[in-house]
Order: structure tokens, then sequence, then C-alpha cells
């Protein structure tokens, strides 16, 4: 999710998730340093050239199949899932 510089989030790092268990960790990532004119050329170099294969970490999933790209995200089975109306 982006957010403008400088914003701010509170999270709750004891409550409890999706599996019971209390305790999270966080990890930042900070794109805005990115040079972003060289950056992007860049990398659709590479998806061109097959040295960066993205269609291998997209899996599609007809809407109906929505509980199952949960499923396979959560067990590592599925990076990127795609929904198709």
């Amino acid at each position: 999710m982006g957010t403008p510089h400088a914003a701010r989030a509170v999270i709750d790092l004891m409550a409890r998730g999706l599996t019971g268990v209390r305790g999270r960790r966080m990890v930042g990532l900070t794109l805005g340093d990115s040079e972003t004119q060289a950056l992007v050329p860049a990398l659709a170099e590479l998806v061109a050239s097959g040295r960066m294969p993205v269609h291998k970490l997209i899996r599609h999933y007809r809407f109906e199949e929505i509980q199952q790209a949960v499923s396979d995200v959560v067990s590592g089975d599925a990076i990127k899932p795609v929904l198709r109306f």
C-alpha cells in the first residue's frame, strides 16, 4: 500500500492474528528514494529479456475460487493471485 511522505501507522503487535498466536514482526520497505526514471525501464527490460520471469509469480483464479486463492497465498503456493471475473 502506498502512503504519503511522512505518513504514520499505529499497529497492535500483540493482537491475535488468524492463527490465534500473539506477536508480530514488522518489516519496512521504502521505495520513495528510488529513481524511477531509470528503475522502471530497467525492470521492464529484465522482464522483456526473460531475466525476471514475472509470469511465474502469477496464478489466475476464477472469482468463485477466491477462497482457494487466499489459501494458496497463506500456504505460499501462490505469490500473486489474480482473480478473473
